[in-house]
Order: structure tokens, then sequence, then C-alpha cells
């Protein structure tokens, strides 16, 4: 009899502590989802952090190299009037940067390719990442020698339209 009693109270013994492991076993459960939930929010502001610092970066790279990143073309354009005009497209090959107060050179060469006329324009309009802008032009003062067709365009100057990077960071 007295073996029973102690057999039944192992077997109770057991019993409760089997139903509390379970129970710690939730505990732990909810207690590691909850703290895997911390993790990927800290995780989540840590990359948030690092896209924006990224981006930051990439915009001072690209306002460093700002004249390799724009390109320039022209197409000229005459009229019944015999007024010379030239338009020129504008493109942005940045990824972030945006360029204002773009200065191109147009260079005139004659029938021979000798250099024989330039002139300095600014645009003073902003030019988005990856956009483009085009702008027509008078040439009153381009030589008579001049032939349209071999006349090109450089990029000189253009200036970062945001020099505060860290906007990004804030």
């Amino acid at each position: 009899m007295k073996s029973k009693k102690i057999f039944l109270f192992t077997v109770i013994c057991i019993f409760f502590v089997i139903s509390n492991c379970n129970k710690n076993s939730e505990f732990d459960k909810q207690l590691a989802e909850n703290n895997n939930d911390i993790s990927q929010s800290k995780q989540q502001i840590i990359n948030e952090m690092s896209i924006a610092e990224l981006k930051n970066a990439l915009r001072k790279k690209e306002n460093e190299t700002a004249i390799s990143l724009i390109s320039g073309k022209c197409v000229y354009l005459e009229n019944l009037f015999s007024d010379k005009k030239i338009e020129i497209t504008l493109k942005n090959a940045a990824n972030v940067a945006i360029f204002k107060d773009i200065a191109f050179k147009l260079t005139y060469f004659s029938k021979t390719q000798s250099v024989i006329g330039e002139k300095e324009i600014v645009v003073y309009e902003y030019l988005n990442p990856q956009a483009t802008i085009s702008k027509t032009y008078k040439l009153n003062d381009m030589p008579e020698e001049a032939i349209l067709n071999s006349t090109t365009i450089k990029i000189v100057k253009a200036m970062p339209a945001d020099k505060n990077y860290d906007n990004d960071l804030k």
C-alpha cells in the first residue's frame, strides 16, 4: 500500500513537472518570437539607415563627377528668314544627384575643321536624375564661315542643386 502511494505520488509529480515544462516551452516560444520581432525591427531600422547613407554617398560621388554625368546634343534649325537656331538637349545620367546652372560651350568649325569661334551658354534650370531638358537658342553671333553640322557642344560646368548631403539622414 505504501508503495502504491509512492508510485501515485511519483506519477503526479512527473505529470506536474511535464505540464510545467510545456507551459515553460510555450512561454519560451513566445519570448523567442518577441525577440525575433524586435531583432527584425532593429535590422529594418539599420537597413533603412544604410540605404539613406548609401544614397547620400552616391549623391556626393555624382556631384563630384557632374560634368561626366551630363551629356549634351545639338540640332540646328533654320527657317525661311535664315535665322540660325540651335536646339540643345541636356541629359542627366546620375541616379540621385540633381544639377543646376549647367554651362556648355559651343565650338564652331570651318570647312577645314579649324576652330573659328566659341560661345558659352548657361542653362539656369534644374536637371533631375535620369531627366532630359531641351532649349532653343538663336545664334546671332555665329561666324558666317561656320559649318552648322560640325559645331560641337561640351559641358563645362554644372552645380549640385543641393549641397546639404545629410538631408536623407534626418
